[in-house]
């Protein structure tokens, strides 16, 4: 699976690939590409989201998550978020995961 942004689509129709530098014309593969658009969501649904991204990070990278402090910490940087945007959003928030997951792997003992 692969996320393409919008401007990846635009780009690829305004490239000329009169002459492919690739044995494979991927112009012409992707036109039968089946794209599914994002939609953003509601606030109220990526709060939803959070315990689930908050367990599957920690499942990923093997640490000992705390959902009753992280639910809060991802919530509030929900507020800062562009909500129309579900793959910068999601980024964000998984950025925000790996900051305290490498808080909590290098803290003293």
């Amino acid at each position: 699976m692969f996320a393409f942004t919008p401007e990846f689509f635009q780009r690829l129709h305004e490239e000329d690939y009169t002459l492919p530098p690739f044995e494979c014309d991927y112009a012409e593969a992707l036109r039968g590409l089946h794209v599914h658009h994002l939609q953003g969501l509601s606030r109220a649904a990526w709060h939803a989201l959070c315990a689930t991204l908050i367990t599957l990070h920690a499942t990923a990278y093997r640490w000992p998550a705390d959902a009753a402090q992280l639910v809060p910490l991802l919530t509030t940087r929900l507020q800062t978020l562009p909500l129309r945007d579900p793959r910068s959003t999601l980024k964000a928030l998984v950025d925000e995961l790996d900051q305290v997951q490498q808080q909590t792997f290098f803290a003293p003992s």
